[in-house]
C-alpha cells in the first residue's frame, strides 16, 4: 500500500485555477483603485485654485477670464506629478493630466465650472462637473460653448474604466479630438 505523501496533480491546478480567478477580480479593482488615488493630486489643485477664482469673483462680481486675472501662475507653472498643466478659462479650471499619470489618464482633463445663483451674486458659488447643467436659477459667467480648447471634446469615460468618485467629478476631457462619449457609473 502506498501512502499519501502531497498533492495530486488536480489538487495542484484547481489551487492555481482558484488563484488565476481571484487575481482576475483583484486586478482591475487594484487599477481602479490607483487611478482615483492619482486623482487626488488633481483634485486638491483645483480645490486651491477654486479659492483663487471665489476670491475674485467675490471682489470684481464676474468670474476671471485667465489665469493671471484669477491671480494664479501661468497655465505652464502649475504642474505636478501627475498634472501638465491648470487653465482657468472664463472662471472655469481645466486641470490637465499627464507626466506620470496611468495610460488611461494620460491626456484627460478634469474641468470644474463655477455657477451662481442668478440675480444672487452674493450667494455662494456651487461648482459643476464638465458638462454638469446648473439647477434652475442658477447660471454661470463661463461661456458654455467655449469652455475649453476648441481642439478639445468632451468625453466620459466608459464603464469599465476610470476614475470613481463618491458625491465627486466623474467627468473629464479629452485633449486629444475625435474622443467619444461613454457612460459614467453613478456612485451616490
Amino acid at each position: 500500500m502506498k501512502e499519501n505523501g502531497g498533492f495530486t496533480l488536480i489538487e495542484l491546478m484547481v489551487v492555481v485555477a482558484i488563484i488565476g480567478v481571484l487575481a482576475s477580480i483583484a486586478l482591475p479593482q487594484y487599477q481602479t483603485y490607483i487611478q482615483r488615488s492619482e486623482m487626488v493630486e488633481a483634485m486638491s489643485m483645483a480645490s486651491k485654485i477654486r479659492e483663487d477664482v471665489r476670491r475674485y469673483y467675490n471682489e470684481q462680481r464676474r468670474f476671471p477670464a485667465d489665469n493671471a486675472m484669477a491671480g494664479v501662475p501661468a497655465p505652464e507653472k502649475l504642474i505636478g506629478n501627475r498634472i501638465t498643466q491648470v487653465v482657468v478659462k472664463d472662471g472655469a479650471i481645466h486641470v490637465s493630466m499627464g507626466h506620470k499619470a496611468s495610460k488611461p489618464l494620460q491626456g484627460k482633463v478634469l474641468t470644474f465650472r463655477p455657477a451662481v445663483v442668478e440675480g444672487s451674486p452674493t450667494s455662494p458659488i456651487t461648482w459643476l462637473c464638465g458638462y454638469d447643467k446648473a439647477v434652475e436659477g442658477m447660471g454661470g459667467g463661463w461661456n458654455q460653448q467655449n469652455q475649453c480648447e476648441p481642439r478639445t471634446r468632451a468625453l466620459l469615460l466608459p464603464i469599465g474604466e476610470g476614475i470613481q468618485f463618491r458625491g465627486r467629478c466623474m467627468e473629464v476631457w479629452s485633449a486629444k479630438p475625435g474622443g467619444g462619449r461613454g457612460k459614467v457609473r453613478s456612485a451616490t
